[in-house]
């Protein structure tokens, strides 16, 4: 496969961003840049790459609009704007807005074959930080003991 030599810079806004550690899921650093403006999309669906829909649903799942999932094998470089707050980028959050350079980039595994979207450095226009809520137990280490006031007896489940 040849080299792609392409890129932008594009306004997007982040969502699930991976900067510093890579993603669980995909072993990557990553990003979706969500509410695209029509420009934006133009640029990646001309490189081949296809562009997803997502309105949320309010609280749980942010509106995402127009996005797509940029990647990276390497930490994201993130710089800020003037005026906003240098941050962690560990704790840039959903809504962050930001400045994105981009660019395609042919892959092959086994017999598949595609194009995907790289991503290599940011800047911070409007910083969304994330903060964890008291009330998160997503960190809970529970003890692992049976609740002694469970609304059923254990031995129903016996055959």
């Amino acid at each position: 496969m040849a080299t792609r030599t392409e890129n932008a810079v594009i306004d997007a806004t982040l969502f699930w961003a991976a900067l510093v550690t890579p993603n669980d899921m995909s072993g990557k650093f990553q990003v979706d840049l969500g509410q695209l403006t029509p420009e934006a999309a133009a640029t990646i669906k001309g490189w081949g790459i296809p562009i997803k829909e997502d309105a949320g649903d309010g609280d749980k799942k942010p509106n995402k609009g127009t996005f797509v999932t940029a990647k990276s094998n390497y930490p994201i470089k993130v710089v800020f704007k003037a005026g906003i707050s240098e941050v962690d980028p560990s704790v840039i959050g959903n809504e962050t807005m930001a400045k994105v350079k981009i660019n395609p980039y042919d892959w092959k595994f086994k017999t598949k074959t595609g194009t995907s979207l790289g991503v290599s450095k940011l800047q911070v226009t409007m910083l969304n930080e994330y903060v964890r809520k008291e009330d998160d137990d997503s960190d809970f280490e529970g003890t692992g003991d049976v609740n002694d006031d469970a609304p059923f007896d254990l031995d129903d489940f016996e055959d």
